[in-house]
């Protein structure tokens, strides 16, 4: 069964409307357990549009655990496991390498045809004859 609250929820301004989650649920609890002792109990439910078996089914799942299990549970998104992280770090990584290695030679090569373009030069300059004044 679905745990949901009324649109007129005198519990706390962080309450949702329509919220199903256990966690919220459990704030009425506390108010609900000093109230069997003088009567009060049925006055408490009306005022939150629960019924009683609510209760009874929020005393089950508190019995079970459920309460602990969702404190255990991190809040947010899952994890990825560390090989998938790590992966994904060695791919970053792996990709600037080579754009840095694209780089170096790229510049290498236009060294290279600089190198070759001043070395003609150079030989240019020595076989030409002199001019003689």
């Amino acid at each position: 069964m679905m745990w949901v609250w009324p649109m007129t929820s005198t519990l706390g301004p962080d309450l949702a409307v329509g919220c199903s989650a256990p966690s919220t649920s459990w704030r009425s609890w506390p108010s609900t357990s000093p109230a069997e002792a003088d009567g009060s109990k049925g006055s408490i439910l009306r005022r939150e549009g629960l019924h009683s078996s609510h209760i009874v089914e929020w005393r089950r799942a508190r019995d079970g655990g459920a309460l602990e299990a969702m404190r255990a549970a991190t809040p947010g998104r899952a994890k990825r496991p560390a090989a998938e992280v790590e992966l994904a770090r060695l791919r970053r990584r792996n990709e600037r390498l080579e754009a840095e290695l694209a780089r170096t030679r790229s510049a290498l090569d236009v060294m290279g045809k600089l190198h070759a373009l001043l070395e003609g030069l150079s030989e240019s300059a020595d076989t030409d004859p002199k001019s003689t004044r």
